[in-house]
């Protein structure tokens, strides 16, 4: 059986600009039905390959697939997960001295 690389869920996704942190400048993606195969692959991703990060008080588990972007979930049950985000990689105002 073939296995998609990696990066297949991501291309699958839609990320849209979020607007409500101008300070902290970031993608997300909302799960609907028609991505919902998509999405949980990366959050599964996320979970599987990502590394333990702070950020503020908080800390968060990031995938860096090589592609200039890491992800992240915001919560670690994939039943309550409504929304992945992305953020450049090593944009200095997302990273964790925050």
């Amino acid at each position: 059986m073939f296995a998609p690389p990696a990066i297949y869920p991501i291309a699958a996704l839609s990320f849209k600009e979020a607007k409500t942190m101008p300070e902290c400048p970031h993608e997300y993606v909302v799960r609907t039905p028609e991505n919902e195969a998509a999405y949980v692959a990366l959050f599964n991703l996320i979970v599987a390959e990502g590394v333990h990060e702070k950020w503020g008080r908080s800390r968060y588990q990031y995938w860096y697939p090589g592609d200039g972007w890491k992800y992240w979930r915001m919560t670690n049950d994939i039943r309550q997960s409504r929304v992945l985000n992305r953020a450049r990689a090593g944009n200095p105002t997302n990273n964790s001295e925050k």
